[in-house]
């Protein structure tokens, strides 16, 4: 077996060969881009982040599968992929892809509730 071979393949607990610490990549919506980023230099400076661009929000319909090519183009590098994105549209269809791709999201109908938080996000939409 070539070390072309072993990409990919996991040792008993799931880690990638050679790998010491899990390796996480996190997809997050390019609209929160900034504010991850900033966590990075903190406590989640552990993590590994990329995102997709903000501008889907505006076509939610392509979400799930630009979320799917994402975490193809990323599964072999990374022992787990976590999404940082609400459903923001996609009528739960993203769900169901992270669902196949064994993918967890945070819980949330919309990227910004995660700016005001579920309550005073709520009180914003019912004004």
């Amino acid at each position: 077996m070539n070390d072309d071979d072993a990409i990919g393949e996991r040792d008993a607990e799931g880690h990638l060969p050679g790998a010491g610490a899990r390796r996480t990549l996190v997809i997050a919506c390019g609209a929160l881009a900034r504010e991850i980023v900033a966590l990075r230099s903190g406590p989640l400076a552990h993590l590994d982040v990329t995102c997709l661009p903000a501008s889907l929000h505006n076509r939610p319909g392509r979400i799930p599968a630009a979320m799917r090519r994402k975490i193809a183009q990323n599964r072999a590098a990374y022992d787990e992929i976590l999404c940082l994105y609400g459903d923001c549209g996609t009528g739960g269809e993203l769900d169901r892809v992270l669902a196949e791709e064994g993918v967890a999201r945070i819980p949330g109908a919309h990227c910004y509730e995660f700016f005001a938080g579920a309550t005073d996000f709520a009180a914003l939409m019912e004004d």
